[in-house]
């Protein structure tokens, strides 16, 4: 009786213990485990059969976002290109008012300053074009014509500005395929017709000239009055 009482007891202190006591060797801990604050795991280690410690640098797991997900610092930027464009027609616009005023220095001014900031602006190139043609500087006029068609090879306005150019030195050939070129694109470009018309005229072609003058004035009617221009 006594011996059943003493071995009941030391079956207790093995359940409270979490450990169980092998005849031959050391104790042998429960398989059961801890799990951390941090997500990791401890099982259980002898001799006393205690959960080990977790790890001291564990801290509660948070549900981060992913890096790409986090905002970046603010960077410099150039200005938007809306704000450039608009820039751009801004000191256009004014030079054009100067253009028309015949203020041509200031008018280059503004232009210069619109090429400055958009290099690649074909209108720019053919209002300094038309600015230069009256200051009658035709070299230059040609070569902000030439740069306008290099920049957009369907730019109906610049091939007729050059074909002015060349019909203006003389060089009737060449004004008369820059209107073809103008005409082609925009077949309803009335003074494309007209000045073709003219350099016709001028060749002694009376026929073409005076087909071209017929369909200027249809297109237009208040080139009737109009004279080469």
């Amino acid at each position: 009786m006594m011996t059943r009482m003493i071995l009941l007891a030391l079956l207790l202190m093995i359940l409270f213990s979490g450990c169980a006591q092998s005849s031959a060797g050391p104790a042998v801990c429960e398989s059961d485990v801890l799990t951390c604050p941090d997500g990791s795991i401890v099982n259980r280690v002898a001799p006393e059969c205690e959960f080990a410690v977790c790890p001291k640098s564990a801290s509660p797991a948070v549900d981060t976002p992913p890096p790409e997900h986090f905002p970046e610092a603010p960077r410099p930027t150039a200005a938007p290109v809306s704000a450039i464009a608009a820039e751009v027609n801004a000191y256009l616009d004014r030079g054009y008012s100067y253009y028309l005023s015949e203020d041509y220095s200031q008018a280059l001014s503004e232009i210069n300053a619109a090429i400055e900031l958009d290099s690649e602006n074909s209108r720019a190139y053919l209002r300094r074009g038309a600015v230069y043609r009256n200051l009658e500087d035709y070299a230059r006029a040609m070569s902000d014509y030439n740069r306008a068609i290099e920049l957009e090879p369907t730019y109906d306005n610049a091939y007729y500005n050059r074909g002015f150019i060349y019909a203006v030195q003389g060089d009737y050939t060449e004004a008369i395929s820059d209107f073809d070129q103008a005409i082609e694109i925009n077949p309803a470009y009335s003074k494309a017709y007209y000045n073709r018309g003219a350099v016709y005229y001028k060749l002694g072609e009376l026929e073409k000239a005076q087909s071209d003058f017929d369909t200027a004035v249809e297109l237009d009617p208040a080139l009737e009055q109009q004279e080469y221009s």
